[in-house]
């Protein structure tokens, strides 16, 4: 929970919860890239906050909660973070 708040940058919407990890170019490479562990990443944009994105942040979020223990689920947002979409 400690790296998610601290990956979160001081973001005022958290849409997506732990245990997903909001990626940026600070944490990407060592979380993403330097492990062995299977990631699913959503990109969203962080500015839009409507139903549609709180729709699939919930999805996500329980999705997340019941793997957890299998898979790592990352978070990047477009608008802050495009920089990463060239992974």
């Amino acid at each position: 929970a400690e790296e998610f708040l601290r990956s979160q940058e001081g973001s005022s919407t958290s849409l997506f919860k732990p245990p997903s990890v909001y990626l940026n170019p600070n944490n990407y490479h060592k979380l993403v890239e330097e492990s062995h562990d299977f990631w699913i990443i959503i990109v969203y944009e962080g500015q839009i906050n409507n139903s549609h994105n709180n729709a699939v942040a919930d999805a996500w979020n329980d999705v997340a909660d019941k793997y957890k223990n299998i898979i790592k689920f990352g978070v990047i947002d477009v608008l802050k973070h495009h920089s990463l979409l060239h992974y």
